[in-house]
């Protein structure tokens, strides 16, 4: 299931604007769209077991029972602290180095705007030299850690064993995988149209023996070369035969992680671990023991006892993939009491869910170490604790959440009915029990908006769980038992509101806040102050709602999924927490900085410049590593852009930036904002479109004509109708501005 990710905007005008951001990343920041490549075909067909499930990353502690994600990072000392100054146009600008371009925008040729993209032909052979099909192919970024041509697909050779991929040019590795099948050609450097050959030169068999020493069948095998987890997907390479062997063709002198499943047989026993490591072309033994491994029972029921009918668990060891997990399911035809699932005594994230009479639950995810030798039991589901909550500073309205948890502190995070539709009714009476307020609660989350502010009213909320029950809540508003508890927090730029269970994290919050703030300030080249009455922005961190935000004024919030371990509160997703909270703070930077309030244009300098900002921030941060691969500018090979935003925009967002620094998009906005936006009235008279205008205004600031960057972005613009636009600036008598990158 992807997670779906909204982001309400309130900066630019005062109704709510809703826009869907996937949640995907590396180190779980990433889900790409659902393109492929015409040569591709699904993950799914070849990887029976495997699939793709939310991408959660969290951190794990020594030999405790269940999982605390650690305080989110970096630490006070790892960015600098820049202090503010005022310019003598007036502008608030901070202290910083200037980003330096970071090399022309050339191709082969020396004179074509744009990345280099090459073509990689590829033939596989078998370990005694024949073409061999029916394998698929995978690319590895090594300079920024994507993979081509999607991360959950493969590109499949022919009968000759031949394919291609076309790849910006860098340095990588290539993996091929299929039955009794996975080799590499590691840290190639691709410069030109390359031609490869991977041939497999050694065979690693893999025997597995059960717990009396019997060869065991039937069981999937995959594998990862060790140096390239987690970001790489485990590969199916097949299943044992008779005598519980399998024989795979590999590259030698690699390491190569080893997952062995076993479905589910009839009494409901199953096994899925991470066996261990094996060096290529050596053999590998794996005998299962109980003192060696943890046994992880599994059941979903009602208040009742009943046992959910289509209950289907996944589990994950997110340490050696983020996504790869393996998922059972019972069935009325296919039916065991609860899973009984053999497991590698180390880090677990099971998930529940269950689709009865048409119906689809999810429970928030369980994380834990198993011990080996010992059995756990997880059970979702039965006896719940309800709750309504009220969120009680979102003026003029408030949000709702009602928050269901089972008996094990599961938290239900998914409810769609039969119907489609998730609405549950509330109803809002006075204390004449006069009904004030009657509406519905419509995210699938359980949570919902009030047009008012339901102080002191008396609610009534009928809950519908169908599998799980029926419930009438019942209760008053905003009293001490349906306020959500707060806990204020200063800093030297933010006023914070948060639960009161988040204490814990608490100085992690102020870090990521101070820090986003310096390396905004940074990227815009200017800082921004409140109108509220404290002088400081207000952050807003109200409860689980599938991970939004909304920014207005001087105020923004982050609106997300908690995890709960006893009293304490964590984010679900930090990675979408943070990219969150940096993309909201980046629209209070643009609705309160000097001249930014006018560049606001649909499709381009809102959300999605919003989103390009808060990225940029968290990528001076944290570095490339978390996910954000912004040097790939290949719109054919790769999906993994600013998560909800069109290609062609990010393309042209980010390869401005690469290539004329930040400094280019702050000259843009000066060119379009302005004081009295004469540059792009004069444009308007010429009657452009915002593409075609917006390519202007940067080709004025770059200095050079960048018709090409934008037609390789997909924008039907010629040189000529650029060169219109330039022409009418050059000899317009209002400039606002020289641009200071066209300064000799």
């Amino acid at each position: 299931m992807k997670t779906k990710i909204f982001f309400l905007l309130i900066s630019i005008m005062p109704r709510l604007l809703l826009v869907f951001l996937l949640c995907i990343v590396a180190l779980g920041w990433w889900i790409g769209p659902d393109e492929t490549m015409a040569s591709s075909v699904p993950f799914e067909q070849n990887f029976p077991h495997a699939l793709l499930s939310r991408s959660t990353l969290r951190s794990y502690t020594g030999e405790n029972e269940r999982i605390f994600p650690v305080a989110i990072e970096p630490t006070e000392d790892s960015i600098s602290v820049y202090k503010d100054i005022v310019t003598p146009d007036g502008r608030i600008v901070p202290v910083s180095p200037p980003i330096k371009p970071d090399k022309p925008f050339i191709t082969l040729n020396g004179n074509e705007l744009g990345p280099v993209n090459v073509t990689v032909s590829i033939t596989l052979l078998s370990k005694i030299g024949y073409p061999i099909g029916g394998i698929g192919v995978q690319a590895y970024s090594e300079d920024w850690h994507i993979i081509l041509p999607e991360r959950w697909q493969k590109n499949y050779v022919d009968d000759s064993g031949k394919t291609s991929l076309m790849l910006p040019q860098g340095s990588w590795s290539f993996f091929a995988s299929g039955f009794g099948y996975y080799t590499l050609l590691s840290t190639q450097s691709i410069l030109t149209n390359t031609e490869i050959v991977i041939q497999p030169a050694a065979t690693t068999t893999i025997e597995v023996r059960d717990f009396n020493g019997n060869g065991l069948r039937n069981v999937e095998v995959y594998l990862v070369e060790t140096n390239h987890k987690p970001f790489l997907i485990p590969s199916w390479v097949g299943v044992t035969d008779q005598q519980g062997r399998l024989s795979v063709d590999v590259a030698p002198g690699f390491q190569y992680d080893v997952i062995l499943l076993r479905p589910v047989l009839e009494d409901g026993t199953a096994f899925f671990v991470h066996a261990g490591t094996v060096t290529g072309g050596s053999y590998f033994h794996y005998q299962m023991r109980s003192d060696q491994l943890a046994l992880v029972s599994f059941n979903l029921i009602n208040s009742l006892g009943v046992p959910g009918p289509y209950s289907t668990w996944e589990v994950r060891y997110p340490h050696v993939s983020l996504d790869f997990r393996a998922w059972f399911q019972r069935t009325p035809d296919f039916w065991w009491d609860q899973l009984r699932l053999w497991v590698s005594p180390e880090p677990l994230i099971a998930t529940a869910y269950e689709q009865v009479n048409d119906w689809t639950f999810s429970f928030s995810n369980d994380a834990f170490v198993p011990h080996a030798g010992q059995s756990n039991m997880i059970i979702f589901g039965g006896d719940l604790q309800i709750q309504t909550w009220f969120y009680p500073l979102l003026e003029p309205g408030q949000q709702v959440w009602i928050q269901v948890r089972d008996s094990m502190g599961h938290t239900l995070v998914l409810r769609l009915p039969s119907s489609g539709s998730s609405q549950i009714p509330i109803r809002l009476r006075n204390s004449k029990g006069n009904i004030v307020y009657e509406g519905v609660l419509d995210h699938p989350n359980l949570t919902g908006w009030l047009p008012l502010n339901p102080t002191g009213l008396r609610y009534e909320v009928n809950l519908d769980l169908g599998f799980f029950g029926t419930y009438l809540l019942e209760g008053i508003a905003m009293d001490a038992s349906s306020t959500w508890p707060l806990e204020v927090v200063d800093t030297e730029h933010f006023r914070i509101f948060m639960p009161a269970q988040m204490n814990s994290i608490s100085q992690s919050l102020r870090n990521m806040l101070e820090h986003l703030y310096a390396t905004t300030s940074i990227e815009l080249g200017h800082t921004t102050h409140s109108s509220h009455s404290h002088g400081k922005i207000e952050v807003h961190f109200p409860f689980y709602c599938n991970c939004a935000g909304w920014a207005g004024g001087s105020t923004f919030a982050t609106m997300i999924e908690y995890l709960t371990y006893g009293d304490a509160l964590w984010p679900y997703d930090r990675g979408a927490f943070k990219g969150v909270t940096s993309h909201e703070l980046a629209h209070v930077f643009q609705g309160t900085g000097v001249d930014l309030s006018d560049y606001y244009v649909d499709g381009w300098f809102g959300e999605y410049f919003a989103s390009f900002t808060g990225a940029m921030s968290l990528e001076d941060i944290y570095g490339n590593g978390i996910g954000f691969h912004w040097a790939i500018l290949d719109l054919q090979g790769t999906n993994y852009w600013l998560s909800g935003v069109d290609p062609s925009v990010a393309y042209i967002l980010h390869a401005i930036r690469k290539f004329y620094t930040m400094q280019a998009h702050r000259e843009w906005i000066r060119f379009w904002a302005g004081s009295s936006l004469p540059n792009r009235s004069l444009l308007n008279n010429l009657n452009m479109t915002d593409a075609e205008a917006i390519a202007v205004g940067y080709s004025y600031v770059a200095g050079e004509n960048l018709g090409k960057l934008f037609r390789e972005a997909s924008f039907p613009i010629s040189d000529l109708r650029i060169q219109e636009g330039l022409d009418a600036l050059s000899a317009w008598s209002h400039k606002v501005f020289l641009p200071s990158i066209m300064k000799k």
